[in-house]
């Protein structure tokens, strides 16, 4: 049998917008705050562990995971996922991750992508939780059957013949204050420089553009750089 190769996850146009969702969502003041709640409760250091040594100092490298502060941990991450409409299964590794260090990381080959697919013959439901079942239907509510008989050209046709009527059922699902669709890809295309000049925002415009052009090479005027901030702030009010 020929070997399958896996597609990771960036691959695809839908895992890249859940990428770009989720770097906009970790840098907006509430989730932010949200983070700082959860290290608290946890006895996690405010601004999370500063490396990995001090990681593998703390409770939670060399701790029980069925007790607390783990399982408190555990509930506040799906708590966290389910409200961001992120699917704990591929996201409470990224999440962690931000918790502990502050850091991004992706999630791991097929996980975290807005489209799923399923073996239902060699894995039923039947098998599975009942917490897992739900999930999995709050994230992934609607399905499409495929043959085995059918191509790649059937399947995209498929779906752009009945995309009205998906669109419908999709709409019965979608919750009103979920921004996932409205993430645009290309506003990422200048995220490190935008990233940079916000982080050094306290810093006068014209110390900021001395910085650029040193550290990043760009030349730009201070108003220029005055909007951008004024731009990322008003994004991290929300996503």
């Amino acid at each position: 049998m020929r070997k399958i190769k896996i597609v990771k996850f960036g691959e695809t146009q839908n895992s890249k917008k859940l990428w770009a969702y989720f770097i906009a969502l970790t840098r907006t003041d509430k989730f932010q705050k949200e983070v700082i709640e959860i290290r608290k409760l946890c006895k996690i250091p405010a601004n999370g562990f500063r490396n990995r040594s001090e990681f593998e100092k703390s409770e939670f490298n060399k701790g029980d995971w069925t007790k607390n502060p783990h399982q408190i941990l555990l509930k506040e991450e799906s708590l966290l996922c389910k409200k961001y409409n992120l699917f704990p299964g591929h996201w409470w590794i990224p999440i962690e991750n931000f918790i502990f260090f502050s850091k991004l990381q992706k999630p791991d080959m097929l996980s975290g992508e807005l489209c799923t697919f399923w073996d239902f013959v060699q894995d039923s439901e039947s098998s599975w939780l009942k917490s897992t079942i739900k999930e999995f239907n709050d994230f992934y509510p609607l399905g499409i059957r495929i043959s085995p008989y059918a191509t790649q050209r059937d399947i995209i046709d498929y779906i752009k013949r009945n995309s009205k009527t998906l669109k419908h059922f999709q709409q019965q699902y979608k919750k009103d204050k979920n921004n996932i669709s409205r993430v645009r890809l290309t506003r990422f295309k200048y995220d490190n420089r935008n990233e940079f000049i916000y982080k050094n925002r306290n810093l006068s415009r014209k110390l900021i553009a001395e910085k650029l052009s040193t550290e990043l090479g760009e030349d730009m005027d201070e108003g220029h750089i005055a909007k951008i901030i004024s731009i990322e702030k008003s994004r991290r009010k929300k996503v």
